[in-house]
């Protein structure tokens, strides 16, 4: 009984210490810094919550050390963590631990919506044992603490797991959910990073930095009682939300890019490709953000929601192709970090809002499926019939199988010489005005000492291959044109353009047409032909490593050399295909003809041809 009370009376005093030292955040959130002056909402404003106890699931990866040894939860001890990691892809070590009724996350709260950690640790029961290349490292005064390090975009809590004073493991892509009448906090999908610390004593220092695993958290949570009971949203939220139309725009940018990668469950010859991405509302319209099955919702009665996919290409002696392409991933939940307007509500991206997806939560064959499931110029899907709901009941009765659903690289294919690799990534949403700020792309590198990626390059917004040939329509001079087009009511691709001259009167060309959401797919390329040219050395590359499906080069005929895609290798939208010859004249500015599969016909795209005097019959948008 009295060390009950003991420490009782320790958890009283660290709340009062807590409270008694509430002081506004150097740098808030836009909408927060708006109403700081302002008299009248600084009872809102100034609302603070203290998170305790609760429970912590770490899941590290198994071939991150020899042997891994962590407290399990007894059968007959409950929990109240959610399964949402049983369809993470690896293999994993899973330790439970007890979090005590000591110390404690001091959050700030303003108009009772999660503005982020600002101090505290919480102070967690068990051991966590490494061993490793004959040496033992144990770890006894484990705590999550807050970190010092600035938050990134979207990060909602910046935290790290210590022992003592020393950093194991960084903690980002956090996700946090209020639940019973905001009295408990969820963390959810959160990365887990090894710190340098921790690395150099594994003796496994070219780790640092990366994702070894991943946390789920929940704790209890107590606001200051002064504001506790005070209610509404904040002033910016009148007549919100504001959906998409013609006078409000929706615009969703992708701020941030990095590569991650894991191996294939019992294959050590390939590798699973995943990126960490962040975006960014910067429109005036609110986006909506439903879960899958969770209900139906304005503004369009249904849980839409955005999507994100992403591929790799490779770039090596002048020509550019795709080597790998992801499943569709299902967006299902916002952080709402350092918005402009914020109505307490993670289902819906307000403007300004920042977001974050992580490595483990793209991982996740709870939230991947086919990219043929949605119409990717409109940004639908339907559920019944899904790969999640195949007998349209209604709910979810399916997931993926392992590693189905994900990128998966032949470590051959990833590690040529004199080749350069970049990864892209493409939140699709529904009404969004401008989809290529939308996607972008980053170089990344497959490191064989260690079997994990490294990030070699800067972000760079757009598609990958404007890396390849930037996106300046005709460069004579440097023998390249690039142009993107819209084909109304069916959506955008691009066709690009690299000639190579090799001397002797040939040129090699080398195509690069991209289809980023034009929904009827493409059947044909038709390139302008002069009668006499010479024609040799043709290469075919799309995605597969198979042969038997790709696209034949036709015996030219009159003034036209033809490409032409076997049944069932039209180029869908998300992929783009490589076509390169070589030919006996000189490249000029002319245009290429594509045909649209199912019956969509034929439309043409300027590109460098070896013709000069074909006219442009089609009306296009650049």
């Amino acid at each position: 009984m009295v060390k009950k009370q003991y420490v009782l009376l320790i958890l009283l005093f660290s709340i009062a210490m807590a409270f008694a030292s509430n002081e506004i955040p150097k740098n808030v959130a836009p909408w927060v810094q708006e109403l700081l002056d302002k008299p009248q909402y600084q009872g809102q404003i100034n609302r603070y919550g203290y998170a305790v106890g609760g429970e912590l699931r770490l899941k590290l990866e198994q071939d991150f050390v020899d042997e891994i040894e962590m407290p399990t939860r007894h059968e007959d001890a409950a929990t109240r963590l959610l399964d949402y990691d049983q369809f993470l892809g690896g293999q994993y070590q899973t330790g439970h631990f007890i979090i005590k009724h000591v110390g404690g996350l001091q959050l700030f709260l303003p108009f009772g919506i999660f503005e982020g950690v600002q101090s505290g640790q919480l102070f967690i029961e068990g051991s966590i044992k490494f061993r490793h290349q004959g040496m033992s490292l144990d770890f006894n005064d484990l705590r999550i603490a807050h970190a010092k390090r600035s938050p990134k975009a979207g990060d909602m809590a910046v935290l790290d797991i210590i022992d003592g004073e020393d950093i194991l493991f960084h903690l980002d892509n956090i996700h946090t959910v209020w639940e019973q009448g905001n009295s408990v906090l969820r963390y959810q999908h959160v990365d887990v990073r090894l710190s340098q610390w921790l690395a150099d004593r594994l003796n496994k220092s070219d780790l640092t930095g990366q994702v070894v695993g991943s946390v789920q958290m929940i704790n209890n949570v107590s606001q200051n009682e002064l504001n506790a009971s005070l209610k509404g949203l904040p002033p910016q939220c009148n007549s919100r939300p504001v959906w998409p139309s013609a006078q409000s725009h929706a615009d969703v940018m992708l701020i941030a890019l990095t590569g991650e990668s894991r191996a294939v469950n019992g294959d050590n010859t390939r590798r699973i490709i995943i990126p960490t991405a962040r975006l960014q509302n910067i429109g005036d319209a609110d986006v909506p953000w439903y879960r899958v099955f969770t209900g139906s919702f304005p503004p369009h009665n249904n849980d839409q929601h955005p999507y994100l996919m992403w591929n790799l290409y490779k770039q090596k002696n002048g020509r550019f192709t795709q080597i790998g392409a992801s499943a569709l991933k299902h967006a299902f939940y916002t952080t709402n970090q350092d918005c402009d307007i914020d109505c307490d509500n993670n289902n819906i991206l307000w403007p300004g809002c920042r977001d974050t997806y992580g490595r483990l939560s793209n991982d996740n064959n709870l939230y991947l499926a086919p990219r043929s499931e949605i119409n990717p110029f409109l940004g639908t899907w339907d559920s019944c019939g899904s790969s999640f709901d195949p007998g349209c009941t209604g709910g979810r009765t399916n997931a993926a199988a392992s590693d189905s659903q994900r990128m998966n690289i032949k470590v051959s294919d990833f590690t040529e010489n004199q080749a350069n690799y970049f990864l892209s990534a493409w939140y699709l949403v529904r009404d969004d005005v401008n989809i290529y700020n939308s996607m972008g792309s980053r170089q990344v590198a497959y490191n064989p000492s260690n079997k994990y990626l490294t990030n070699t390059g800067p972000f760079a917004q757009g598609p990958a291959a404007d890396r390849w040939v930037p996106d300046t329509g005709f460069d004579i001079a440097a023998m390249t044109s690039s142009f993107r087009v819209l084909q109304a009511g069916a959506g955008h691709l691009s066709v690009k353009t690299k000639v190579i001259d090799l001397g002797g009167g040939l040129y090699r060309y080398h195509y690069f047409v991209e289809n980023y959401d034009f929904n009827p797919g493409i059947s044909a390329l038709t390139i302008p032909l002069q009668a006499g040219t010479s024609v040799s050395q043709y290469d075919f590359s799309d995605v597969d490593d198979q042969t038997n499906n790709d696209w034949a080069l036709t015996t030219p005929v009159g003034s036209s050399l033809q490409m032409l895609a076997p049944n069932g290798n039209d180029i869908s939208w998300g992929y783009g295909y490589a076509f390169s010859v070589t030919l006996s004249q000189a490249p000029v500015s002319s245009s290429v003809t594509l045909t649209g599969a199912s019956g969509y016909g034929n439309f043409t795209v300027p590109a460098l041809a070896p013709l000069s005097d074909l006219i442009f019959t089609d009306n296009f948008e650049n």
